[in-house]
């Protein structure tokens, strides 16, 4: 029965079911109410739609940008899970260890504590500098 339905249209797919989700989400209030029936008529308009071409357009559009949002949130969490692992173990050795910033390439360095001037050598861009731990 549904095949007859959809026979010779686009149908329901990746992109209009996330269309229907993001209206679910919209429903909670009264004034986005409008937004969530336009997205809804939206979705409901791709599935029946004659014109394939254009829709699977549409879905390879919503692909890529799936994928590059995607890619920016795996690429940004990564800097803070990185973050986090640098403050954990600041922590962990903070009785022992002073940390300090290069002041020309702000690389992290670490430093003994305790130790009075030292003359520190940066290990990426080799500036030399002192820092009293």
């Amino acid at each position: 029965m549904i095949e007859r339905i959809f026979n010779g249209r686009n149908g329901i797919d990746s992109f209009s079911i996330f269309l229907i989700a993001v209206a679910m989400l919209f429903m909670s209030s009264r004034w986005t109410l409008i937004i969530s029936i336009v997205l809804i008529a939206y979705a409901i308009f791709r599935c029946f739609s004659r014109n394939i071409l254009k829709r699977k357009g549409e879905q390879r559009m919503f692909k890529t940008a799936l994928f590059a949002a995607s890619r920016f949130f795996i690429t940004h969490t990564t800097g803070i899970r990185k973050s986090l692992s640098l403050q954990s173990l600041k922590f962990k050795n903070r009785k022992t260890t002073v940390y300090v910033k290069c002041p020309k390439c702000k690389k992290v360095l670490s430093l003994p504590r305790n130790k009075g001037k030292l003359a520190v050598t940066c290990t990426v861009c080799r500036h030399e500098f002192i820092k009293k731990t």
